[in-house]
């Protein structure tokens, strides 16, 4: 990492390479007792009969009839009718986690294994895409207005700055679990939902303050097929364009495409906001217990660093210090030289296996570069 200073002006490099695994097991058998039937020939004062059964074993995706061996053996004397292929994912983003409207039942992040939310042990707040969709939220210090216990600091107008349970912090940010830190303004244009974790974090993430962390999760292709393009504006002018297009190509691979560019104005003279950001995902899934999530999200953001109106002191009063007396949309300072300028590159691969018993293995692996001029 180099830090540079001239002239109340930094630039900022930094590079950073992650990886997470995480191993969970679930299983177990059922035994179910009955009555003895009278057909079977059982004695009065028999003992019950018992039954017991295995797991039960995921579905797994069903095979076409050019790759079925019957369907190659009996070609020339029977016609087998196509299957037809299913998207590498059978449940959607939505379902493994139990989101639906407002709701999540379970997380991922924290626990690094899917699970439910009344057993993690910290006090968890989840907004999900369709409460901030309603809500028309496009960064994290608009949607912390709506958890209790986190407030939305100014960050110097130039990156994310929240201070949770009293303790504030520009570092405890996460994606997807995975570290990300890096001094700059986050978009919701790609997020399924935004999970604010209160109290201390270091014994389930590792690292981090006392006050709690902030975790984005991203959309990613899950075979479901989607068309959205959402447009908003403003009266200052400004303009704001979204678009989420995905599918299932064949039953091995899906893809999904997010994108977003924004340019706006403000009340206050000289502000001026300019950012795209765009972020394809790819999902492979060679058979029924293997997937591998492939994910690269670039940032472009570039806006004025406003710092608002100064104090002005005038004795005599009990407060002496008072906004300055002026206009709302008074600038102070010079645009040409007041503004932040980030570039974020990250690049995501997740590696997941299913050995059908009961357990299941799961890599995470990020590489990220921060290019940011302040």
């Amino acid at each position: 990492m180099e830090l540079g200073c001239w002239g109340g002006r930094k630039a900022l490099r930094g590079f950073l390479l992650s990886t997470t695994a995480a191993l969970s097991f679930s299983g177990g058998l059922t035994m179910q007792a009955g009555p003895a039937s009278a057909q079977q020939g059982q004695a009065a004062g028999a003992l019950p009969s018992v039954v017991v059964s295995a797991p039960q074993q995921r579905a797994r995706r069903a095979q076409t009839a050019t790759t079925s061996r019957a369907a190659r053996s009996n070609r020339r004397t029977a016609t087998v009718a196509p299957v037809e292929k299913k998207p590498p994912s059978v449940n959607n983003q939505d379902a493994r986690t139990g989101q639906k409207g407002y709701v999540t039942r379970s997380m991922t992040s924290a626990t690094k294994t899917n699970t439910a939310l009344l057993n993690v042990p910290q006090s968890v707040t989840v907004l999900t895409k369709d409460f901030i969709r309603d809500q028309a939220f496009t960064s994290i210090g608009e949607a912390t207005r709506y958890v209790p216990g986190v407030i939305y600091h100014q960050g110097e107008s130039h990156r994310d700055d929240l201070v949770i349970r009293g303790q504030r912090s520009n570092a405890d940010f996460y994606t997807n679990g995975i570290r990300d830190d890096v001094q700059y303004f986050r978009d919701f244009y790609n997020i399924q939902r935004l999970e604010v974790l209160k109290g201390p974090n270091a014994m389930i993430f590792g690292r981090g303050g006392g006050g709690g962390v902030v975790n984005r999760v991203l959309k990613e292709a899950d075979g479901t097929t989607i068309r959205e393009v959402t447009v908003g504006g403003n009266s200052y002018p400004g303009a704001r364009v979204t678009t989420d297009v995905g599918q299932a190509i064949n039953e091995n691979w899906a893809f999904r495409l997010n994108a977003m560019y924004e340019n706006t104005q403000s009340y206050r003279d000289f502000v001026n906001l300019e950012r795209w950001a765009i972020n394809p995902t790819a999902t492979f899934a060679p058979n029924d217990t293997t997937t591998v999530k492939l994910s690269y999200e670039h940032l472009h953001d570039r806006r004025t660093v406003d710092r608002g109106i100064p104090s002005q002191i005038r004795p005599g009063n009990a407060f002496p210090r008072y906004p300055h007396d002026t206009s709302p949309s008074a600038f102070f300072g010079n645009p040409n030289l007041n503004y932040a300028l980030a570039d974020v590159d990250i690049g995501t691969a997740v590696v997941e296996h299913d050995f059908e018993n009961g357990w299941t293995i799961k890599n995470s692996s990020q590489i990220a570069n921060y290019d940011k001029f302040y």
